[in-house]
């Protein structure tokens, strides 16, 4: 057997190239227009955006108002703590023991947790776990009563503050 290829092998390879590349002529063909319509579209969305873009950033200086950002309305501020032994929601609970960290403190949901059950331990049926606590810290942080220091990781707890 010879390493060299016959002259009707080497026939059958290229007509089989040929075949190939003429049916990928007109594909491409076909990908070039579907394409160049994409762009012409992606070209007039592109503008009709920055028109409107442009527009709306000129409309506080027409009115000579600067744009101001929407604020979460603050939380109610839940009824004073009393000295006597009656049930409260968790919340307050908790609300009360984050008030009672100093101002520049930064506090985790382990540390409330040990506060609440130590502060009122009268109040409560069964200790508070950590899990809660920190539930009830993310809603008060999201209602603006805390401030989010950092947030929590698997193997961190998130960090808070009280607002200013």
């Amino acid at each position: 057997m010879s390493k060299n290829p016959s002259v009707t092998q080497i026939l059958a390879g290229l007509e089989t190239q040929i075949s190939y590349f003429e049916g990928q002529v007109p594909f491409h063909a076909r990908q070039e227009a579907f394409h160049r319509a994409e762009r012409e579209r992606c070209e007039s969305e592109l503008a009709a955006l920055r028109e409107r873009y442009e527009a709306l950033k000129a409309a506080p200086v027409a009115l000579d108002e600067p744009v101001q950002q929407v604020r979460k309305p603050s939380a109610p501020v839940p009824k004073a703590e009393k000295d006597g032994g009656s049930t409260a929601p968790l919340k307050h609970l908790v609300y009360w023991a984050a008030l009672a960290k100093a101002e520049g403190d930064t506090f985790g949901a382990t540390a409330v947790a040990q506060e609440v059950n130590k502060r009122y331990a009268k109040r409560l049926r069964q200790p508070v776990n950590v899990r809660s606590v920190s539930i009830m810290l993310s809603r008060l942080a999201s209602e603006g009563v805390l401030q989010l220091v950092s947030k929590g990781k698997a193997r961190h707890e998130a960090l808070y503050s009280r607002r200013a």
